[in-house]
């Protein structure tokens, strides 16, 4: 099964699309930040096929993250996708440097965060 890594600190929302992802077949582990995601990353016996991660949280933010995941020779061809409900072209910009391989803007429909899934070779 496909396994997705969804890390926010939005738990309303964190819930409703863990709950979608599952609903079409994904594998998903939720952390509520990115110290929480880091940890959960790094404690996993395989790694995720996919990570879509907040960028704006409490603790670790999400740009925090991806700088330290991609640190980790294991984990620079994981797919991670960076999300916001703040978005500005530098914070885009900042994220792509770091090494995400996609920004969504909250709110989006599903068949955007499919869409990016796909174009990387993801599905259920």
């Amino acid at each position: 099964m496909t396994h997705i890594l969804l890390v926010d600190d939005n738990i309303p929302f964190t819930k409703v699309l863990a709950l979608t992802l599952q609903e079409t077949g994904y594998e998903v582990t939720v952390g509520n930040d990115g110290s929480e995601g880091l940890n959960l990353l790094s404690n996993m016996k395989l790694s995720p096929d996919f990570v879509v991660c907040d960028i704006l949280m409490a603790g670790m933010d999400g740009l925090t993250f991806l700088k330290h995941v991609r640190k980790e020779p294991r984990w620079l061809k994981l797919p991670i996708v960076m999300m916001t409900s703040d978005p500005n072209a530098t914070q885009e910009q900042v994220a792509k440097g770091y090494g995400a391989d996609g920004y969504l803007v909250k709110p989006f429909s599903f068949s955007v965060l499919e869409a990016l899934l796909h174009k990387h070779g993801i599905a259920p």
